[in-house]
């Protein structure tokens, strides 16, 4: 069920327009923080903050989607459950706190600022957003051919000295995760054949991707290609785009034709980041291993208590105390840095994130919640009431959507601003047009 729908002149309110688009800006920035005290806080948070204040003073603030909305309860309930399990309860209810707020100011606000304002000109802030921030990962890319390392760069591609692009990210993974879902986006809507979008702008989008030289991104290209195939399974979404499968095989073709040709370039650097676990081996590279032994420890951690896990960010503690002092039971007293201390021991995928956290319980209210989502991505791709240019873009955001969900499974990390945020602006889109155009 939504509510009706308010449209607000987005003329005579540019100075809002400007937040928006610093608040879509500034959502991969892990580095950019303002210091208040000994506090730093971060400009995506802020900013986050003044659109919800903007909204809630407004009084055009409101759960636009009431199964959403019981979903979302009980993932909450399960970050306060999971809290008594905690070896820490103080850390573990203060990180559900944080779950509130990236609910609440990163889910919700997109969602509704879809219904206030021109849906088309939201996404269009959204997407030049993304064009911002990748052009400079872009420059940092370009810059160290000349030996210029800008300031925010952290690594470098394998052994050589060129830079990976992250722009203010913590690191290339980070901001290949945030580029995903935009460049898979694009890539769907060009192999529906959308008017208006250019191959140049479509090779531009991924081009921006690829120069974080990241595995996460390289293999999401075999995730959206395996995606595309897989909807065109069921007979309506195959009714209703035909030309989807084989599109998607003539574009893999092409991304592996060019991928492979510039690896014969620069071969060095490809055999060190794109190509590393197949010229090192996936059992014998330190990465992969690693990731696999968090897997593992995980499911230990899971074992231990598998009904309401052991609280967010406790498995970074149990972890940390087994590996310090070969017991998950010692305690640690006095003020620290847990950002430090813990920052080697997270889980290295969501999944096991929320298994090992929040347990059997936490991960039903996020099947829950995907349940529900896919449902309605489902039914709308098919409405014959909406146009086929809008079905066309639901399912390009459907694509973008299980994509970024399948390579939160490289990384870890339930509350990253940028995920929720693009799930608001996919749901938020989808409510739009439903609701003008099927209610």
């Amino acid at each position: 069920m939504t509510l009706s729908v308010w449209k607000t002149s987005t003329r005579e309110h540019n100075w809002i327009i400007g937040i928006i688009f610093l608040y879509f800006l500034v959502l991969s920035g892990d580095l950019l923080e303002i210091s208040v005290g000994t506090i730093g806080i971060k400009l995506s948070r802020f900013f986050g903050c003044v659109l919800l204040s903007v909204l809630v003073l407004s009084n055009r603030f409101r759960i636009l989607e009431r199964k959403l909305f019981f979903c979302f309860l009980g993932i909450l309930s399960s970050f306060v459950i999971s809290s008594f399990f905690s070896c820490h309860f103080s850390r573990s209810i203060g990180s559900a706190g944080a779950g509130l707020f990236t609910y609440v100011c990163f889910f919700l606000v997109p969602l509704n600022l879809m219904f206030l304002f021109d849906r088309e000109k939201i996404l269009r802030l959204y997407l030049l957003s993304f064009a911002m921030v990748g052009i400079h990962a872009l420059s940092q890319f370009l810059l160290s051919f000349l030996g210029i390392i800008e300031p925010f760069v952290t690594q470098r591609a394998g052994i050589t000295a060129i830079a990976r692009g992250q722009s203010w990210t913590y690191e290339p993974s980070y901001y290949a995760l945030f580029a995903i879902p935009f460049v898979v986006y694009l890539n769907t809507r060009y192999l529906l054949r959308e008017e208006g979008l250019s191959i140049w702008k479509v090779l531009g989008a991924n081009l921006l991707l690829l120069i974080s030289t990241s595995t996460g991104g390289f293999f999401s290209y075999f995730i959206f290609f395996a995606t595309c195939l897989f909807l065109s399974l069921f007979v309506r979404i195959k009714h209703a785009f035909p030309a989807l499968r084989a599109r998607a095989g003539k574009f893999f073709i092409g991304f592996a034709v060019l991928l492979c040709s510039a690896g014969l370039i620069m071969i060095e650097m490809f055999l060190h980041t794109f190509y590393k676990f197949f010229y090192i081996g996936f059992l014998t590279h330190w990465s992969f291993m690693e990731r696999w032994e968090k897997i593992v420890e995980g499911w230990k951690v899971f074992c231990s208590s598998p009904l309401f896990g052991v609280g967010l960010r406790g498995f970074e503690e149990l972890s940390y105390r087994q590996a310090h002092f070969n017991s998950a039971h010692v305690p640690i007293y006095g003020p620290i840095d847990t950002r430090e201390m813990f920052m080697q021991y997270t889980p290295s995928n969501v999944f096991m994130e929320i298994l090992s956290t929040l347990g059997m319980y936490g991960l039903c209210a996020f099947v829950l919640l995907g349940v529900v989502v896919w449902q309605m991505f489902y039914t709308a791709v098919q409405d014959d009431r909406l146009p086929v240019k809008e079905r066309k873009r639901i399912l390009a955001f459907f694509v973008s959507l299980i994509v970024m969900c399948v390579c939160l499974q490289f990384n870890q990390e339930l509350f990253r601003n940028y995920v929720w945020v693009h799930m608001g602006i996919c749901v938020g889109y989808l409510l739009s047009v439903r609701t003008e155009f099927a209610n």
